[in-house]
């Protein structure tokens, strides 16, 4: 009787830990899915900020050579004045 007893027990923790095990596996697998999707985002955020970050360059020279054209107008408005005094 106690063997029965101990082996119906034994059965039943058994079954427990396999289904746990079970439940443990499906998480498991759920958070690699989303692992895996938060990887893809990141290489496209990734190459969103180094395409933003080479636009903001483009950008940036640009302005300068803007800003160059601009003093050398305003540098020669200023030598016209000074010559028309």
């Amino acid at each position: 009787m106690n063997k029965n007893i101990i082996i119906g027990l034994l059965t039943v923790v058994s079954v427990l830990s396999l289904t746990y095990g079970y439940v443990q596996k499906q998480r498991a697998d759920e958070q690699e899915a989303i692992a895996m999707e938060n990887i893809k985002i990141a290489n496209e955020q990734r190459i969103m900020a180094e395409q933003a970050a080479k636009e903001a360059e483009r950008q940036r020279t640009m302005a300068e050579h803007r800003a160059m054209e601009q003093a050398a107008m305003a540098q020669k408005a200023l030598e016209d004045a000074k010559r028309k005094k």
